[in-house]
């Protein structure tokens, strides 16, 4: 987890965000693996609150579209669709992007075309992973989120070592 974190402070860095862990509870067993829509939705409904982006590590995570696996997603809650958080498969840990990606849908962005964008899940070999990040029109789009969050209090920002 703290890799991934690493690497969505580095993406985050371009519109002035800074994320850090601030409270780590271990989930009851009955939520290592999550396979139903249902599911998801249970995972946060009784943990959500404002203020944070709850992220939720899992053993498996499978996807609720089609057969097999995924690494991560960023889920509404189907009964109060202001409530979201970040699910995220332990498995994400080979992939640095995953929890930047999921964050990414937190602040509304959908999947992309830009191959720049870590949105963009067409494999592709330009431009080099390394330096993949959110493309310009992204970075736009998440700050006016940002600025949303702020004002409606979804978010609050904190200082260093002083969460609220």
């Amino acid at each position: 987890l703290a890799h991934q974190l690493a690497e969505v402070n580095r993406h985050f860095s371009t519109i002035d965000v800074n994320f850090q862990a601030d409270t780590i509870t271990a989930l009851p067993a009955g939520d290592e693996v999550v396979v139903t829509r249902e599911h998801r939705d249970l995972l946060g409904r009784d943990r959500y609150t404002r203020k944070v982006v709850h992220c939720f590590v899992i053993g498996n995570l499978f996807n609720v579209d089609e057969p097999g696996e995924i690494r991560g997603v960023h889920w509404r809650d189907r009964k109060a669709r202001s409530h979201h958080w970040v699910v995220l498969a332990k498995t994400a840990g080979r992939d640095d992007w995953v929890l930047a990606h999921e964050i990414g849908h937190f602040f509304g962005l959908p999947h992309s075309r830009y191959p720049i964008s870590i949105m963009n899940k067409r494999p592709r070999t330009k431009p080099d992973p390394a330096i993949r990040t959110f493309a310009k029109p992204e970075q736009r789009r998440m700050r006016a989120r940002l600025r949303r969050y702020l004002k409606t209090k979804e978010l609050v920002p904190t200082v260093a070592g002083n969460s609220k």
